[in-house]
């Protein structure tokens, strides 16, 4: 099983590699294929922008 862990997140951030807040995208903006959405209910709050995103 841990194997195909590692197969399955390396196919997903080759597809999912980084920052992106495109206004089509439904999901929102979007890092490492995690959305804003489900950032903000892990960390109980809305993250907080870094310079430069």
């Amino acid at each position: 099983m841990a194997a195909n862990f590692e197969r399955a997140l390396s196919l997903v951030l080759k597809h999912e590699g980084g920052w992106s807040d495109d206004p089509a995208d439904p999901g929102g903006a979007t890092n490492l294929g995690v959305t804003i959405g489900t950032l903000s209910l892990w960390l109980g709050r809305r993250p907080r922008r870094r310079c430069g995103h």
